[in-house]
């Protein structure tokens, strides 16, 4: 994945990054049937859009993709992260689809109160936002972690990804998911924190942050100001295959033997010890 700029049509900056952000909507779940509150959600994102392209990516479609436009090596790495870590999966496929499609992703249970083009001009290159997560705001504490302590007001939000196609910021972004995740090691963190880091925000806050200055995008401080809404009521919707949460799974987010799954639960119960100590501390 180079930093060229692409072949599409649209304004570049002098950086020679394409800054237009094709119609397309890009949209994922690996279960086998939708609920009817995320198919009505779904719907109604169709909807609000009818000159938009709509794509719903499912376990086998979203393998195809990688397979199709990167290649084995992208897709062994992908095959590594446990399927149990379906958010994971998710997460790397997000970043892959909106670098070569361009356009917007949004998780099947966010919703943009009307019509994109309402909210989204189509020339900002890359749209970040964070969340409103100060003391007595609606989302207090999230996105706060130690690995992103210089970031102000804490993570990016990756629930939506909205860029042109090639764009640095998510050539930054893979190339660390997939470091991350060719590094894993026993002793790094599984559950929902092992996602947060290795495919996740922090990973994709700690790709973009140190590019800020360099390339187009705009960023917003909270995903209200471009129309979003993080979760539609009533829309928690387990593990789409199997039921239960990723982040109560406590073996490797990364395929690993079995002396490293062995491993990786001590290393796991020595966590969970020194957090119980702290607490009582």
């Amino acid at each position: 994945m180079s930093r060229k700029k692409s072949s599409g049509s649209g304004d570049a900056t002098l950086s020679g990054v394409e800054t237009a952000i094709p119609k397309k909507i890009h949209q994922i779940y690996f279960g086998d049937d939708l609920s009817e509150r995320l198919k009505a959600n779904a719907r109604e994102l169709r909807d609000l859009n009818p000159s938009w392209e709509y794509a719903l990516y499912d376990a086998h479609t979203g393998e195809d993709y990688i397979r199709t436009h990167y290649g084995a090596d992208v897709l062994q790495a992908y095959h590594h992260l446990d399927p149990r870590y379906y958010a994971a999966r998710a997460d790397l496929l997000r970043y892959l689809i909106v670098y070569r499609e361009g356009g917007v992703y949004l998780d099947i249970k966010s919703r943009f109160d009307g019509p994109i083009d309402k909210f989204i001009r189509g020339d900002e290159g890359f749209v970040l936002s964070q969340w409103r997560n100060g003391t007595g705001e609606i989302h207090e504490g999230f996105g706060i972690y130690r690995d992103i302590a210089f970031v102000p007001c804490g993570e990016f939000q990756n629930f939506h990804v909205i860029g042109a196609a090639k764009h640095p910021f998510l050539n930054a972004v893979i190339e660390a998911v997939l470091r991350n995740i060719n590094a894993y090691a026993p002793w790094h963190a599984v559950g929902r924190t092992g996602v947060v880091r290795v495919t996740g925000p922090v990973a994709y806050t700690r790709a973009i942050f140190p590019l800020l200055e360099l390339f187009p995008h705009k960023r917003v401080r909270h995903e209200g100001e471009i129309g979003l809404q993080y979760s539609i009521p009533e829309a928690y919707d387990p593990d789409p295959v199997r039921g239960g949460h990723y982040s109560a799974v406590s073996d490797p987010l990364v395929r690993m033997s079995a002396p490293g799954k062995i491993a990786s639960g001590l290393f796991a119960k020595l966590r969970s010890l020194g957090a119980s100590a702290r607490r009582r501390s």
